[in-house]
């Protein structure tokens, strides 16, 4: 089990590079849950005591480009409420000027072209920022960015650690990724199919269960040439999850029925059965049938993990199903997982959150930790 160091390195006034996953979800500008920043405050305040210098890089969203709506400013009132003092380094060299400060937060790493490009030019001008690093972003290992595996590998051994949070993940989640309570049930939806797809395919051999939500139902039922309407689908991958239909059928459960609008998310929705989606509709959630199908799943299992409820934070008519997912699931005597940032806010939302066993900062890391890959932000840790 990886561990972290840093608490007995000597780091009075010296500079630490923390590595943070503080991509909270954001709507108008604000902040809609703050657990990922709640989660790196045990790194903080320990770094804090020993009296660091603590430079902060981070991400917000994938942008290709700066974007004032992604910029990591949008964090420092939640800071300053709670009596950090924190300055704010809107590029690189700035970070240089505000040394004399305790905690320095840096633009979004994103804005950054280097940071997605693996660049070694980039990676050395980061590592540049202290003396030690710490990687306390567990949310990322699985990526490969400059920040994640180039920058750690410039810092001696003795000079480099993961933070609390990262410890604390692999502690919670390696039970469940080496012997899970059985029957095992894995739910899967949400956006990014191009992601989480090819991890679904990963966890389904290990797994007794797989719940297949909208957005990710829309492929599987594309490759079985079921009507989805103007729902979004990933094209290249439907080859693969047909493929898993056929290997897995019976570990696969796909939505009987949803609840579609035929315009936009914001307009008033109806419930059809899935084999009666128009070409003109949207799927947006699901049904009561699918509903009752899961909770009685559910209502058995003795692990499940959940990554993406159907429904959008913003649009109140949507989330009828989240709520009874949510209801379902914590009322179930299983041991309970609910990762990724958007399934935490709507679990928040409606304080389902503290009924659960544990609650990950991870969204895709999770799924791929718990699926048996590798991580490469764990290489160099």
């Amino acid at each position: 089990m990886i561990r972290a160091q840093f608490q007995s390195w000597d780091i009075r006034n010296q500079p630490v590079l923390v590595r943070a996953d503080l991509n909270v979800p954001l709507h108008n500008n604000k902040i809609i849950s703050d657990f990922k920043l709640k989660a790196f405050e045990p790194t903080l305040q320990e770094l804090l005591k020993q009296q660091a210098t603590i430079i902060i890089a981070t991400h917000i969203g994938n942008p290709s480009e700066h974007h004032a709506a992604l910029s990591t400013q949008l964090l420092m009132p939640w800071f300053s409420d709670r009596g950090y003092s924190v300055s704010f380094a809107p590029d690189i060299a700035t970070v240089q000027t505000l040394s004399q400060n305790n905690i320095i937060l840096l633009e979004n790493l994103r804005f950054f072209a280097g940071e997605k490009e693996q660049s070694t030019y980039f990676a050395h001008t980061l590592a540049k920022l202290g003396n030690y690093y710490i990687n306390d972003a567990f949310g990322v290992l699985h990526r490969s960015d400059a920040s994640v595996t180039q920058v750690p590998s410039l810092f001696a051994v003795d000079r480099r650690s993961c933070g609390l949070l990262v410890e604390k993940e692999l502690r919670m989640l390696t039970g469940i990724r080496t012997a899970p309570q059985r029957p095992y049930v894995c739910i899967l939806g949400g956006g990014k199919p191009e992601t989480k797809l090819p991890l679904l395919t990963h966890l389904l051999p290990l797994v007794d269960t797989m719940v297949v939500l909208p957005a990710l139902s829309n492929t599987y039922c594309t490759a079985l040439q079921q009507p989805v309407g103007k729902s979004i689908i990933c094209k290249e991958l439907v080859a693969e999850c047909l493929q898993n239909l056929r290997t897995d059928f019976d570990a696969i459960i796909l939505p009987v029925d949803y609840q579609v609008t035929s315009k936009t998310v914001s307009d008033s929705a109806r419930i059809v059965a899935a084999i009666d989606v128009q070409d003109d509709d949207i799927i947006i959630a699901v049904g009561p049938k699918t509903l009752a199908l899961v909770q009685a799943i559910t209502h058995q299992a003795g692990t499940i993990v959940i990554n993406g409820l159907p429904g959008f934070y913003e649009f109140e008519h949507t989330l009828d199903s989240a709520k009874a997912l949510l209801t379902s699931i914590t009322q179930s005597t299983a041991h309970t997982i609910v990762c990724g940032s958007d399934s935490i806010a709507l679990a928040e939302k409606y304080n389902f959150l503290p009924q659960f066993t544990y609650a990950s900062t991870g969204g895709g890391a999770t799924l791929a930790y718990l699926a048996g890959q590798i991580l490469p932000g764990l290489h160099y840790l």
